[in-house]
């Protein structure tokens, strides 16, 4: 009987130090779980025993309210943009700045971003518009395929839709600062932000930052390029005293505090976007619902579709008009007028029309979120598809040479006396297995069709995951699937050509 009674209160003890995790301990784990040290910056990377006296930091409020954040690192990257113009695929290079918090600023943005996250999700529940936000909702587990397949669930369940499309103008970039102060204060329920919620949001907006190739210049021509080596991994600086020397030598320019916007990227931008949303969100869901419509926001992307039964083509107009001054009266953001798109979805005809000031005109497609719907099927965008192409050309080439040179490398060596810098490196190429994992990863990406459906690691598992996921309900035709399996078939043939010519 003791034994019972004492199992009993060992349970009940267990049970509640379960129970005892709150919002702050999650945070602070959430915080440990996703560090990320695969960069160099101003300070360390954070190794294990410092993630321990780092969670200690981050839950003190009074070290954080007086916690000095260093400038982020930004530098630039080039990639390829795709479009379609008079049907015909092209090519533009595309800019974008990238902004690199320092380690132990990223960790305190991390826990912090966790903390708002609970906020918001529990702020969203209780005021029933939690559905509307869909993207960076771990939680919800909803994705573009799943937001774009209940939109068109929703038009095809409806003889005939209106449908709103819009795009937030630059959108990350134009985040007026004082607005969303105000609004990270109403979703905690706080008349004001907290002292130390107020050193983490002014660190993230009131931000300033170094160029990356101007660092690295002065790091070169100050000590020749030299990096230090400390137990975590590699720093520019051994010390933030060292890195304040630097600065107030005039060895290094900051750039000025930062105005308007917030960096993209950082592990605190995407839930500080949803919390800036928050009124605009719940009023147009609230509206939208009293239409028996939907409506749905993934990041700067929104949809709004009404049965046509609610509205007249006036009304729909107006109700247009009046999102796009809410827009800018509410958030002082501009809703992109050259991205903004209006139809008329008719089941019976099988069409979706665009529509031109209050006239109904030209059959058109819907295309949300990566997929294109015409009113009858549903397929990749042609940008996506044009983008596959374009790499495909690019790497199954990669590989075909790649597997050349295994071929030549044997007849190579019996002739090899050393004097052939070229064969030298080829010899060294056979054995590398960074190029031996790059080899495989191109036959997963674009020569391969899984037997089952995997994980998101190529085109061709995004498709048969999409394909799964939008075919169920059988509502409309889906082609997804055999858009990809069309061009992996050329890309085999073309490799196996390679390979009989070689």
């Amino acid at each position: 009987m003791a034994n019972d009674l004492v199992r009993s209160a060992k349970t009940r003890f267990s049970f509640g130090r379960i129970m005892e995790k709150n919002m702050f301990d999650i945070a602070a784990d959430d915080a440990c779980k996703n560090n990320n040290n695969g960069y160099i910056h101003f300070d360390g990377p954070i190794a294990s025993k410092e993630s321990a006296r780092m969670k200690t930091i981050v839950r003190n409020k009074t070290v954080i309210k007086k916690f000095r954040f260093m400038p982020f690192i930004t530098y630039e990257v080039v990639s390829n943009k795709y479009s379609i113009v008079d049907n015909k695929p092209k090519v533009k290079k595309k800019k974008r700045t990238i902004s690199l918090a320092s380690h132990h600023d990223s960790f305190v943005f991390r826990y912090y971003a966790s903390l708002l996250t609970q906020y918001y999700d529990d702020f969203s529940k209780k005021n029933e518009f939690s559905d509307c936000a869909v993207a960076y909702r771990k939680k919800q587990k909803k994705s573009n395929i799943t937001t774009a397949k209940e939109v068109f669930d929703f038009m095809y369940d409806n003889d005939l839709v209106w449908v709103f499309k819009g795009d937030f103008k630059g959108f990350f970039d134009n985040l007026d600062h004082k607005y969303l102060k105000k609004m990270v204060a109403n979703v905690m329920q706080e008349p004001r932000l907290p002292d130390d919620w107020y050193s983490v949001i002014k660190a993230i907006t009131s931000y300033r930052s170094i160029s990356k190739d101007n660092l690295l210049k002065a790091i070169k021509r100050e000590r020749h390029g030299k990096l230090y080596k400390i137990s975590s991994g590699m720093t520019y600086f051994k010390s933030r005293r060292q890195f304040s020397d630097f600065v107030k030598n005039k060895k290094i320019k900051i750039s000025r505090k930062n105005l308007v916007g917030i960096p993209q990227g950082t592990t605190i931008s995407a839930v500080l976007a949803n919390v800036y949303m928050i009124d605009f969100d719940r009023s147009l869901f609230n509206c939208i619902k009293n239409y028996g419509g939907i409506y749905r926001r993934y990041s700067d992307d929104f949809i709004v579709c009404i049965p046509k039964e609610n509205l007249s083509i006036n009304e729909f107009i107006a109700l247009k008009n009046k999102i796009m001054n809410l827009s800018q009266e509410t958030l002082k953001l501009t809703i992109e007028p050259t991205k903004t798109k209006s139809f008329l979805y008719d089941r019976n005809r099988g069409d979706i029309r665009l529509i031109s000031g209050s006239n109904i005109t030209k059959t058109s497609a819907l295309s949300y979120l990566g997929f294109v719907f015409d009113g009858i099927n549903v397929s990749i965008r042609p940008k996506s598809i044009y983008k596959f192409i374009y790499k495909s050309k690019r790497n199954v080439s990669l590989l075909g040479m790649s597997e050349n040179i295994w071929k030549t490398i044997p007849m190579l060596k019996s002739d090899y006396h050393g004097k052939s810098r070229i064969v030298k490196y080829l010899i060294k190429d056979q054995n590398n297995h960074k190029n031996f994992v790059l080899r495989k990863r191109i036959v997963k990406r674009y020569i391969s069709i899984p037997a089952k459906i995997l994980p998101r690691i190529s085109m061709m598992s995004y498709a048969e995951t999409s394909q799964y996921m939008m075919d169920k309900g059988e509502k409309y035709k889906v082609g997804v699937k055999k858009q990809v399996v069309k061009q992996i078939i050329k890309n085999q043939k073309k490799l196996a050509e390679y390979r009989k010519n070689n």
